[in-house]
């Protein structure tokens, strides 16, 4: 049987909830420019862009200390880990960078600001670090279904929102900040669900069945004979 601490999902709930919180803060407060266009110095220059991409990057180092704290599946928590760390250095030249491009003239600071934004070791990262996370983050929760510590419906809804994370930077301010919102409701349910299995028995997910619908009851004796070391 499994003998890890249950204690640990609560502190990694409270982690997903405030990650989601901020998941949902980034594009609320994020400036976009007037019709869904294109960002220029205004919005690079308020504080708002500022705030809303330093809760965003928050977010995504909460997540991996969140999936982190939950102990299973580690070659995918380390994914998480890795792909947040690639993530966060897009989003130090977002924050910064671009914020700082208001000393530059106009027409210059618009050009770098593209030279940043879409320069190729910076896509490449941006877009690895997203896919490691997304791809992680699928991995635990399946784990962490096969464990019954959470359902599928609140687990397949926050892989969604990890998923669509790089789709959504490419259409309108409203469906970004309805993606904010689905992050939140993802993580929140998921978090609800692992502080309430606390209460359930667990279940080793080398006893548990192939497929994630397991039955109500599991008779460990019947598979005293398996190895008891848990894993992806």
């Amino acid at each position: 049987m499994n003998h890890e601490n249950p204690q640990r999902r609560t502190v990694a709930a409270t982690l997903l909830v405030v990650a989601g919180i901020l998941f949902a803060l980034f594009p609320l407060t994020r400036p976009f420019a007037p019709g869904g266009g294109a960002d220029t110095l205004e919005q690079f220059g308020s504080i708002w862009w500022t705030v809303a991409h330093l809760a965003g990057a928050a977010a995504f180092i909460l997540t991996a200390f969140a999936f982190a704290e939950l102990r299973i599946a580690p070659l995918a928590t380390a994914a998480i880990g890795v792909g947040s760390a690639l993530t966060l250095l897009y989003f130090g030249a977002e924050t910064f960078a671009l914020h700082e491009l208001t000393a530059v003239d106009g027409d210059t600071a618009l050009e770098l600001a593209e030279l940043i934004r879409t320069g190729t070791a910076a896509m490449i990262a941006f877009g690895v670090g997203l896919l490691l996370v997304a791809v992680g983050v699928i991995v635990v929760l399946v784990s962490a279904v096969r464990r019954r510590w959470t359902p599928v419906l609140p687990a397949g809804i926050s892989a969604a929102g990890y998923l669509l994370y790089i789709p959504q930077f490419f259409v309108s301010p409203t469906v970004r900040i309805a993606h904010g919102v689905l992050m939140l409701i993802g993580c929140a349910w998921v978090a609800y669900e692992l502080v309430k299995s606390e209460r359930a028995p667990d279940v080793d997910a080398a006893d548990a069945p192939d497929y994630v619908d397991a039955p109500d009851y599991v008779d460990v004796r019947d598979y005293s004979a398996r190895s008891t070391i848990t894993g992806a």
